[in-house]
């Protein structure tokens, strides 16, 4: 919730901005491909972003403008589509600013290109001249040599010096040739470079950047999903390292299965389910605690759980609904309490223990409660959980289940019954007299009348 809460809060106080487009294509031959458009894109952005490029378009617009941050944040290079015209787009919070910057960055762009280009083939031009020059003044000495070799030869006095020059002459003859072989190169590369450079595109602008008319899309449910995606992480990791130092067991069965006991029970959150659920438990509870031969129940739970009182009302209650079932003796009836707390200064030896607990308990809580149970050396009627404990108002609020309000006799030895309690005269049935066709009898009801005739 606080990651949600800032992230809205730094969506709201951040500035409304405007972006504005120009579009423009550099002296590069059209793309192939998506991944030649990324690379002429990628060069376009280089020039762009560039501090000085950027300096001077805040120059050229007259604004005040942190080149750095404009640069980083605020200007955007793309391709459109896999064709070779980009899309430079400028950030602001000032629509007029954010159009002026737009153009200015693409002009920058475009003068940089079109010195870069013009520079290249002027440069190679130059470095060929320079090799053509030397070699004419090479070639002119070697011209210079071979007629001075021919007239010598001409006016040699022997044979065997004319043959001399002569070779002297080939020689020079064959270093002639190589070198006009390596001019008239240089000269064909001259011409491709200058061919070149005229058929080369120009980079230019084919789009000025207008004026946006809406502002920006608002943030907000980026930072809000962001903010919930962080906070579910770190979420998810504190209850991964709270789980690692202070581990807990989950669930009924696990619960169960760690203090060694049977389940009885789990009361949801709802009203109307728990008070079932509580119905049932108490079912349970008296069928384990005839079977460990106790009608005493206390409820014990770990440390800190919640308030057991109204739960011990509340199943005290539907178990005297259930014992009211049972044919006994009046003399026999409980008229005490039947479940309790548990409490380590007044607690029954002979009573059985039915542990409560949340669905989520810290295992050293249950430790401590293992331990305990361990200490009383009480029969362990078994375990209820709960979502959500019984309040007070719910104590007394249910009455028995339909199907447990079926006829049932006491047999009385004494001819004075003792006075109904609370839950019998709630769940007793109403005892109606008998038909002049049926034989008379006294039914022992809750009013306490004799045995039958």
């Amino acid at each position: 919730m606080v990651l949600l809460g800032a992230s809205a809060i730094a969506g709201v106080i951040r500035p409304r901005t405007y972006t504005s487009s120009a579009r423009l294509v550099l002296d590069i031959p059209d793309p192939q491909n998506v991944a030649e458009a990324t690379a002429i894109a990628d060069t376009g952005r280089a020039i762009a972003t560039g501090l000085d490029q950027v300096r001077a378009a805040i120059d050229q617009v007259g604004v005040s403008r942190d080149p750095v941050k404009l640069a980083k944040k605020d200007i955007n290079v793309q391709a459109i589509g896999s064709s070779g015209v980009l899309k430079l787009s400028v950030t602001d919070k000032n629509r007029t600013v954010a159009r002026e910057l737009a153009d200015a960055l693409a002009t920058q762009v475009v003068a940089t290109r079109l010195r870069v280009a013009r520079s290249q083939p002027a440069q190679t031009l130059t470095q060929l001249q320079e090799r053509l020059d030397a070699l004419d003044a090479n070639i002119a000495v070697l011209n210079t040599q071979i007629k001075g070799l021919t007239a010598r030869i001409a006016r040699a006095g022997s044979v065997a010096t004319a043959a001399a020059l002569s070779q002297s002459k080939s020689q020079t003859q064959s270093v002639l040739d190589l070198l006009v072989a390596q001019r008239s190169d240089l000269a064909t590369q001259q011409t491709g470079v200058v061919t070149g450079a005229g058929s080369t595109p120009e980079p230019s602008i084919i789009q000025v950047a207008a004026s946006p008319v809406k502002a920006d899309p608002s943030e907000i449910p980026q930072l809000l999903g962001l903010g919930l995606l962080m906070g579910l992480v770190l979420g998810v990791g504190g209850a991964a390292t709270v789980e690692a130092l202070r581990p807990s067991v989950v669930g009924t069965e696990s619960l169960a299965v760690a203090l060694g006991v049977l389940p009885l029970g789990s009361l949801p959150k709802g009203k109307r389910n728990r008070q079932r659920a509580i119905a049932v438990a108490a079912e349970r509870v008296l069928l384990a605690g005839d079977g460990a031969g106790t009608k005493k129940v206390e409820l014990i739970t770990p440390a800190n759980a919640g308030e057991l009182g109204p739960l011990a009302s509340k199943l005290d209650w539907d178990l005297r609904a259930l014992r009211l079932r049972r044919p006994v003796r009046a003399g026999q009836r409980d008229v005490g309490p039947n479940v309790l707390p548990f409490n380590a200064v007044s607690s029954d030896p002979s009573a059985g223990v039915v542990v409560v607990s949340p669905v989520v308990v810290r295992k050293a809580d249950l430790d401590d409660l293992s331990a305990l149970l361990k200490i009383l050396k009480k029969p362990v009627l078994g375990l209820i959980t709960y979502a959500r404990l019984p309040k007070r108002d719910e104590a007394r609020t249910r009455p028995a289940e339909a199907e447990q309000l079926k006829t049932f006799v006491f047999m009385d030895e004494t001819p004075q019954a003792s006075a109904p309690s609370e839950p019998e005269r709630a769940f007793a049935p109403r005892v109606h007299p008998p038909t002049s066709d049926e034989p008379k009898t006294r039914n022992a009801g809750v009013s306490g009348q004799g045995s039958t005739e």
